[in-house]
Formats: C-alpha cells, sequence, structure tokens
C-alpha cells in the first residue's frame, strides 16, 4: 500500500539559474505516460517563451493534474507522477526535455520524503497529496461495500421476516385443521352414544308394549 501512496520522481540533470528562460523555437515538452485506467496519453506541452524555471514549472502544472512540477536544489525542474493516477515510468521529448535533461525516474513513498532539503521539500508535498487521494478514494470503495452490506442485510431480515411470518400461518393452519378434526370426531362420538343408547332403549319400548 505504501507503494500507491507514493510514485515516480524524475529530475533534471541540467539546474537553471534565475537568469535561464525559455527560448522562442525550443519550448516544446511532450509527456508520454499511462493513465490508471490504462489510457495512453502524450501531454504536450508548449510553453511561453521567456518563462524561467518556476514559471515553466507553474505552466506544466496548469496543463494536466497527472504530474506535479516543482523546483529543487540549484534550480532543478522536478516531476512526480502519483502511482494513483499513472502506470509504470513516463517517457519525455522535446526540445526542453533535452535542454533539462530529464532522465530516468526513481520511486518515491511517504517512507522517503526527507523535508530537510528544497527538493525533499517540494516532493513530499506532491507524494502527501497522492497518499491522501489513494486513502479518500479507498473511504469511497470502503463506503460502496457498507452500503451494500447494508442492503445485503436489509433483504435478509425482510426474508427472516417473511419465513417466520409463512411458519406462522402453517401453524395457525395445522392448528385450524387438528380443531376441525377435534371437533368433527367429538361429534362422530356423541352420535354414536346416542345411537347405541336409543338402540338398547328399543327392546324395551318393545316389551312393555307387549306386557
Amino acid at each position: 500500500d505504501n507503494v500507491m501512496m507514493g510514485g515516480m520522481s524524475y529530475q533534471a540533470e541540467e539546474g537553471k539559474d534565475k537568469n535561464w528562460n525559455v527560448a522562442a523555437g525550443d519550448n516544446d515538452l511532450t509527456i508520454a505516460l499511462t493513465d490508471s485506467f490504462g489510457n495512453e496519453q502524450e501531454i504536450e506541452i508548449n510553453a511561453k517563451a521567456g518563462d524561467d524555471i518556476e514559471e515553466l514549472a507553474t505552466y506544466i502544472n496548469g496543463q494536466t493534474d497527472l504530474v506535479k512540477a516543482s523546483v529543487g536544489e540549484g534550480g532543478k525542474l522536478q516531476i512526480f507522477a502519483g502511482n494513483n493516477k499513472v502506470q509504470g515510468e513516463i517517457a519525455f521529448s522535446g526540445s526542453l526535455a533535452g535542454e533539462l535533461g530529464l532522465g530516468e525516474g526513481k520511486n518515491v513513498t511517504v517512507d522517503t520524503i526527507d523535508v530537510t532539503t528544497v527538493q525533499g521539500a517540494q516532493e513530499s508535498v506532491a507524494i502527501v497529496d497522492a497518499a491522501l487521494k489513494y486513502v479518500d478514494s479507498h473511504r469511497a470503495e470502503l463506503g460502496a461495500f457498507q452500503n451494500r452490506f447494508n442492503h445485503a442485510i436489509s433483504n435478509l431480515d425482510n426474508i427472516n421476516e417473511n419465513v417466520n411470518a409463512s411458519k406462522s400461518r402453517i401453524k395457525d393452519t395445522d392448528f385450524a385443521k387438528e380443531t376441525t378434526q377435534l371437533t368433527k370426531t367429538q361429534i362422530l362420538s356423541q352420535a354414536s352414544s346416542s345411537i347405541l343408547a336409543q338402540a338398547k332403549q328399543a327392546p324395551n319400548s318393545a316389551l312393555s308394549l307387549l306386557g
């Protein structure tokens, strides 16, 4: 997870002092990358002629939110790409890439933050921002999971309630059936007793008539 809360950092080999400016005709920078959705993108940066290194970093940040540009020690441009936004490494091309000497990237995470240098302090802001966005995205996922669990629990409660109601109706039906059967049995028993009593009285009645 620490890796996902970090990213790749690219630093220019050539530092630029306050007297350096973007030259007219040598102001293009192409940033080729693969975003978090797997889409390949080429971000075209056409810097403004006359901008210094700080203004160039600000301009890059205004053109895309997939990378974060800043300036470290010695006027060296550094570009950070969070793992939550960019997959793999970034390729730089164009006249500015050659002018600045943007090289290979290095993995950085919240564990490697060093705020004792200008470069580290600038970079730490981007790393912490990437980490916070990673945490926020997972909080949203957990919230969605919780909603689904609550929905499932509600459905199970409804099923349980319906099952209990069905069991109650079945018990009521069985009780009514048994009650009906008992009443029928009692009626038949009483009828049999009455018929038997009448049958016993019949001979006595006949004898009394003969006597």
